[in-house]
């Protein structure tokens, strides 16, 4: 028989009743599987910490896990944690023109902080992220710039990966050799290639057959020689190859099934299976990002299904930082601060770096996760016993852990008790803020993209673009770039002429002038001609060109031309946005970090 009861609409009944106030709306609803995805574990490179496995199969192409947020970093600071997760400006050309450094930084949590670069088996790699600030606007939104406006950085499959391969991404090689000091020279993809093309040729070699002296007796002294003559051979290697040989002559057979980068981090075992991930890996799978349901707070992380109670919901490797390196000398404290958990009475402050955690938002009255430091054997609480400043010195190896104080629903937003000294502190924020001059006429260079286009130098005097936003093209010098003198002529430059613009010069996103446009023969593809400046600022060193001559490009295509935002114009640079960390609880912070304490 029918049963069901009658639903009253959303105006009659309070808030303080609704459980699932916090859910997502069905029709935003995704679909996700009840089978946790990825698994963060011990890496299966020797002595570099934790890992990204995968519990799924994943063909070329596919996307991995949940696009992640970007966080620019302002301050430049010597001998910190975050040296060894930033990425650089080169993530998205855009990123240029957040200041006018090119030294600046990216803090990129989850993909780009948890998983390990090996040259040999990388299967992974980022694309282009989204940039806006989820509709909410500086004339009258007290919230913005209190998160950041870069997110749903996307990870792609760049082959097809095996459930139970860790995952891996290109770090660029200048990564490894700014360390080289730290880590020896480590083998490229170049190396792995001649271990392989070495190892099959003395596999090949030994396995002749090249004497009548009796089987057994020769095998035992074959063995040996070629066993003392593969460590002779690898000692001639340098030392990038040598690490990719493997050690023992008796290991070839396997090299040769498996491949040199394969067993340089245990061969078929380091395919983990269901049970091993399990029992020696944290779910990083349980959270989704979407529009938070709380107003002003941006993004929020939603569980992508049930998750009962006193249940890990996500583990969180934390960086631990000295709270003062959070702030710029000229733009007081950075965007990262309001992602840094602290005390008021330490200077060690903690960022989370796994994927989706700092989603999660605020909620005193009902909170639905806890911190506790974490119970897995991949925590060094031994770091808790420690001076701060002997903290500060250490290495990775601090983890805590979000764990649920009730069952939670599928697509329920996860929510934190940031302390009530934060809450303080944004109530007086929301009560005291008014929005920057000429913040009614804002717009980003996107949306000004959207609604003006592209316009030329003459079209801009009857329609300007705001103030904060310039017009800007892909364009680099190549050795195979070749220009002509210009007819027109000038006492301080040299004037080039490039005829075409060509897939090659598809580099350096530089302010430029739009000089005319027109359609291409196909009557479809737009293309202009432009006038490049010289330029240095929010440039890398590469695509700086000489300072004394200026290059008219025809013919670029209109998908290589476009605007770009002034430095210091986007949210996070506001006067007035919102800064302050998330407090911990006293009991989450040990003695020995606290000084007021000590004292």
């Amino acid at each position: 028989t029918f049963r069901h009861y009658i639903q009253l609409s959303d105006n009659v009944f309070p808030e303080s009743w609704r459980d699932n106030k916090t859910k997502v709306s069905p029709e935003e609803r995704k679909v996700f599987s009840d089978q946790c995805e990825l698994y963060m574990a011990q890496s299966s490179i020797p002595n570099a910490g934790i890992g990204v496995y995968t519990a799924v199969d994943y063909k070329n192409g596919d996307h991995i896990g949940e696009g992640e947020m970007l966080i620019p970093v302002l301050t430049t600071v010597e001998n910190w944690l975050v040296d060894d997760v930033e990425w650089g400006l080169d993530l998205d050309e855009r990123l240029y023109y957040e200041d006018e450094k090119v030294s600046g930084s990216i803090f990129y949590p989850g993909f780009g902080a948890q998983i390990n670069c090996h040259f040999g088996l990388n299967n992974a790699e980022h694309n282009k992220p989204k940039f806006d600030a989820v509709g909410l606007h500086r004339s009258k939104d007290p919230g913005v710039g209190a998160f950041t406006n870069w997110h749903d950085m996307p990870n792609i499959a760049t082959r097809d990966i095996r459930s139970g391969e860790e995952l891996f991404v290109d770090y660029g090689y200048g990564w490894f050799t700014s360390r080289v000091h730290l880590m020896g020279d480590i083998p490229t993809d170049d190396e792995f290639s001649h271990a392989d093309r070495i190892v099959q040729k003395m596999h090949a070699l030994s396995s002749k057959n090249i004497t009548t002296i009796p089987k057994k007796t020769f095998k035992n002294k074959k063995d040996l020689a070629l066993e003392d003559f593969w460590g002779f051979l690898r000692k001639l290697s340098n030392q990038a190859l040598e690490r990719a040989l493997p050690q023992r002559y008796g290991d070839l057979e396997e090299v040769v099934k498996h491949g040199s980068a394969r067993h340089s981090v245990g061969g078929e075992s380091s395919i983990r299976s269901h049970e091993w991930l399990n029992k020696n890996g944290i779910c990083v799978d349980h959270l989704y990002v979407n529009v938070s349901t709380i107003p002003q707070a941006g993004r929020g992380a939603f569980a992508k299904r049930f998750i009962p109670k006193d249940s890990v919901v996500s583990p969180a490797p934390v960086l631990q930082l000295n709270r003062g390196h959070f702030y710029h000398q000229s733009k007081g404290f950075e965007l990262l601060f309001n992602y840094a958990y602290g005390h008021p009475d330490s200077p060690i402050f903690l960022l989370p770096y796994s994927s989706t955690v700092n989603f999660i938002n605020h909620d005193s009255r009902h909170p639905n996760v806890k911190l506790r430091w974490s119970t897995s054997p991949l925590h060094r609480k031994d770091f808790l016993e420690l001076l701060p400043e002997e903290v500060l010195k250490q290495g990775f190896g601090l983890m805590m852990e979000f764990v649920s104080l009730r069952d939670i629903y599928p697509h329920e937003e996860i929510f934190f008790d940031y302390g009530a000294e934060w809450e303080r502190a944004w109530q007086k924020h929301v009560a005291e803020w008014s929005p920057v001059p000429r913040a009614e006429t804002y717009i980003t260079a996107d949306g000004t993209m959207k609604i003006m286009g592209i316009l030329t130098v003459d079209e801009q005097k009857t329609k300007p673009y705001p103030d904060n936003v310039r017009t800007a093209c892909f364009f680099g010098d190549s050795e195979d770039t070749y220009y002509k003198d210009a007819d027109e002529e000038d006492d301080f430059f040299k004037i080039l002429q490039l005829d075409e613009w060509q897939s090659r010069n598809d580099e350096c996103l530089r302010w430029c002038t739009i000089l005319e446009r027109r359609t291409a023969n196909d009557n479809e593809t737009l293309l202009f001609d432009v006038l490049i400046e010289p330029q240095t600022a929010h440039l890398p060193e590469d695509c700086i060109l000489p300072s004394d001559e200026k290059i008219y490009v025809n013919n670029v295509p209109s998908t290589k031309v476009t605007l770009v935002d002034v430095e210091y114009s986007r949210d996070q640079h506001l006067p007035n946005a919102f800064r302050h960390f998330i407090r911990l609880p006293d009991d989450l912070y040990p003695d020995t970090w606290r000084q007021n304490r000590r004292k």
